[in-house]
C-alpha cells in the first residue's frame, strides 16, 4: 500500500449554505451511508460530504467498504476540537476472506460562523482497535486536510494526521499535526487502507481496525473591534497613570 495523496473532488463549497434557505442541521449520529451527499454541523464547523466513498489512491481497490456498514458518530464534547469517529470493526485476513479493503471519505469544512473568529488549524486523528500480526500485515488510517488554495496549484498546504500498523511491531496509534496559521475552511479526506499479505514460515496476516476518530483543531483570534476596545483601553489606563504621576 502507497500513503495517499490529496484528491479534491469533493464538493468545492468551502461555506455551505442550506438551500431554499434551510437552517443546516446537526450532523446525525447514523451510518455512513445517512452522511453522504449531505451538509450538516458539527460543534462550530460545517461538512459538506460528497455523495460517494472512492477507493484510497495509490491502492489497488480490492474491496471498496459499504458505506452502509460504516457507523458516523459526532462528537462535540470538545469545543476546541469537534469531529466524527468512522466505526468501522473490520479485520483482513484469512477469516475474512479479504486480502485488502479501503475506502477513502471526501469532504469540506468551514467555520460556521465566519464572526466568530476561530481559525481551523490542524487536525488530530485517533485509532482504536488498532493492530497487523504475521506476514506482511499492514494499516493506514490517513486524515487529509488542505486549506482552500486552487486544486492546480501544486504549492496547496496540506497536512496529513496518520495512524500505522504493521506485522513487524510498529504501531502508531494516533497523531496531530498542525495546518499552517490557521484558515477559516479546508478541504479534507478520511481514508482507511487495510491489507494482509501471507509469507512463507510466517504466521497468517492479520489486520484490525475497530474505529478512526478524526479532531478538527481551532484557535480563537480576537476580531479587530475587539482589539480596538482593548487598545482604547490600554490607553485610559496609561493615561490615568501618567495624571496620577505628574499631578
Amino acid at each position: 500500500m502507497k500513503k495517499i495523496g490529496l484528491m479534491f473532488t469533493v464538493a468545492a463549497v468551502l461555506v455551505p449554505v442550506a438551500a431554499h434557505g434551510n437552517t443546516i442541521t446537526s450532523c446525525p449520529d447514523t451510518s455512513l451511508a445517512d452522511v453522504l451527499g449531505s451538509t450538516c454541523t458539527i460543534g462550530d464547523k460545517t461538512f459538506t460530504f460528497a455523495s460517494s466513498l472512492v477507493s484510497v489512491p495509490g491502492s489497488q481497490p480490492f474491496a471498496l467498504l459499504d458505506a452502509s456498514g460504516i457507523g458516523f458518530t459526532t462528537d462535540a464534547t470538545n469545543s476546541e476540537s469537534p469531529g466524527f469517529t468512522l466505526d468501522v470493526d473490520l479485520q483482513v485476513g484469512p477469516s475474512s476472506q479479504l486480502s485488502e479493503a479501503d475506502f477513502a471519505l471526501e469532504y469540506s469544512v468551514s467555520i460556521t460562523d465566519l464572526h466568530s473568529g476561530a481559525l481551523i488549524i490542524g487536525t488530530t486523528l485517533t485509532a482504536t482497535g488498532l493492530s497487523a500480526t504475521g506476514g506482511l500485515a499492514n494499516v493506514l488510517a490517513v486524515n487529509l486536510l488542505s486549506q482552500s488554495c486552487q486544486p492546480s496549484n501544486p504549492l496547496c498546504p496540506s497536512v496529513a494526521a496518520f495512524a500505522e500498523a504493521k506485522g513487524d511491531g510498529l504501531l502508531i496509534p494516533s497523531s496531530t499535526v498542525p495546518l499552517g496559521a490557521g484558515t477559516v475552511s479546508a478541504f479534507g479526506e478520511a481514508a482507511i487502507d487495510l491489507g494482509a499479505a501471507n509469507v512463507t514460515g510466517s504466521p497468517p496476516s492479520i489486520t484490525t481496525l475497530t474505529s478512526a476518530k478524526i479532531q478538527f483543531n481551532e484557535i480563537l483570534t480576537p476580531e479587530p473591534s475587539s482589539l480596538l476596545l482593548l487598545g482604547a483601553g490600554m490607553f485610559n489606563v496609561v493615561a490615568n497613570l501618567r495624571r496620577k504621576l505628574f499631578d
